[in-house]
């Protein structure tokens, strides 16, 4: 993992550097704690028993807080004491309150961000060292009933892989080959050159004018263009009139989607 090597060791950089400050903040608060909690009782005029009982914990306990005899204080003891007490949690902590809310939200980010980089492995990934071929893509093809909607202007071009020679892309409309995880707003690309063999799916024009995308079946009597989706009936035409009736623009290659972020609340 020759380039991810160094995207890892500068997140570890940054990663090591972040836990440093915070650690060393928790710290501060940490050793501000005993301090406040021994002013605020006697400002309050409370005995360590009293402070005890009213936090339900051992008078011990108390006694150690205030000696800041602990490394570090959980939150869930802080607010405990701040409500005995009186106060207000920054009077407790003696800094912003928010700092400790931040520093564990951070700490947790990191330590997930740490865990995806170590989960995270390039080594069954095979890059892509074929050349990209630009193909054009035109209107839409209904992927439903069959109706007039290509247009001949190109939209946009695609780049992509193995494109054979003439290739071409059209927009789907329509959800009548969603069993084929083909779906409204996907662009089909189309090779103009292959057969169509029975199983293929393919863009037909019907009387000159309707286009469809559907899948391509033939027998001694008929030819089928059938739908992948039960709410749809498939086009079915005497083998004697197909020639006349349908022309096979071309085979279904590829589908090319785009896939949108969803909007998750601005969290």
């Amino acid at each position: 993992m020759q380039g991810g090597g160094g995207v890892v060791y500068i997140i570890s950089l940054i990663t090591n550097r972040k836990l440093d400050s915070i650690l060393a903040r928790c710290k501060i608060i940490s050793m501000n704690i005993g301090d406040n909690v021994k002013r605020l009782k006697l400002q309050k005029n409370m005995s360590a028993r009293e402070l005890a009982e009213r936090v339900g914990c051992s008078v011990n306990h108390i006694y150690r807080i205030e000696g800041n005899k602990y490394k570090d204080v959980p939150m869930a003891t802080i607010e405990k004491l701040a409500k005995a007490l009186g106060v207000s949690l920054a009077e407790i902590i003696g800094a912003d309150i928010d700092i400790k809310y931040k520093t564990q939200e951070v700490d947790r980010k990191l330590q997930l961000l740490e865990r995806i980089i170590k989960e995270t492995s390039t080594s069954n990934v095979t890059p892509l060292n074929k050349p990209l071929t630009q193909i054009p893509v035109y209107g839409r093809v209904p992927a439903g009933y069959p109706r007039e909607m290509w247009h001949d202007y190109i939209e946009e071009y695609i780049a992509i892989p193995d494109a054979p020679e003439g290739s071409f892309g059209l927009k789907v409309s329509g959800d009548s080959m969603i069993g084929e995880g083909i779906e409204e707003g996907d662009t089909v690309v189309i090779d103009p050159n292959q057969l169509a063999y029975n199983g293929d799916i393919v863009v037909a024009v019907i009387d000159g004018s309707e286009f469809t995308l559907k899948k391509f079946y033939q027998n001694a009597e008929h030819v089928i263009l059938s739908p992948a989706n039960s709410h749809y009936q498939p086009v079915v035409l005497p083998i004697e009139s197909f020639g006349e009736r349908v022309n096979i623009i071309g085979v279904m290659i590829g589908v090319y989607k785009r896939f949108k972020k969803k909007n998750r609340g601005g969290a």
